[in-house]
């Protein structure tokens, strides 16, 4: 099996080749292409909105939300990778995203 590594909070810039993560509810939707289009005719969603959509059906980003938890084993991970987003939680939600991330970070990862 190929090492786990992955991009958390990865955005509209996901590693090829890790599982990328991200808690955008446009990654929720980007599931729902048809849901999307309609929204986008509807004005709810902007072009900027349906083009991270799409990139994110495409390049398979999963919707998670690292401070309440990632759906990983415990210890899989080889690499975890994050930027720019840590400075956006909370203090408490801080802690917990870094708790996760020593849970699924395997030993010496």
């Amino acid at each position: 099996m190929r090492p786990l590594r992955i991009n958390i909070g990865c955005g509209a810039t996901p590693t090829p080749g890790w599982m990328n993560f991200d808690n955008s509810i446009t990654v929720r939707l980007a599931r729902f292409p048809l849901l999307v289009t309609g929204l986008a005719r509807a004005g709810i969603m902007s072009a900027a909105q349906v083009r991270f959509a799409g990139l994110a059906r495409e390049r398979g980003i999963a919707w998670a939300d690292a401070a309440q938890g990632l759906p990983l084993q415990d210890g899989e991970v080889e690499v975890a990778y994050s930027s720019h987003m840590l400075e956006h939680l909370e203090p408490e939600g801080a802690r917990a995203f870094l708790l996760e991330v020593r849970r699924v970070l395997r030993p010496g990862g």
